[in-house]
């Protein structure tokens, strides 16, 4: 996941930057610059589900990773986080395992 952040991040995909990894016997962990204010976007449907201001921030996202060349293989909201920018909502994908650029 470390690599894929990397290489997102080159191709212009929203994605948290990875900073660290390592591996403790079987178990791996991920080390990432904390994106402030940011919320699951599964989380944020479930008490405010109006999808009206999220439209045009997640057609940007979807053409953006299309644009990349990248793809996921289980695009969830429980796989993207919410930001609200100066310009309105941003999203970010997270849980990069699945995720692969071509």
């Amino acid at each position: 996941e470390y690599e894929r952040g990397l290489e997102l991040l080159r191709r212009g995909v929203p994605t948290l930057e990875p900073l660290a990894w390592g591996r403790d016997g079987l178990h791996g962990w991920l080390v990432t610059r904390t994106l402030p204010d940011a919320v699951n976007l599964l989380d944020h449907l479930a008490t405010r589900p109006c999808l009206r201001r999220l439209g045009p921030a997640l057609g940007t996202f979807l053409a953006r990773c299309h644009e990349a060349g990248v793809r996921h293989g289980d695009l969830h909201p429980g796989n993207l986080l919410l930001c609200e920018g100066a310009g309105g909502p941003e999203l970010f994908l997270i849980d990069l395992a699945l995720a692969s650029a071509g």
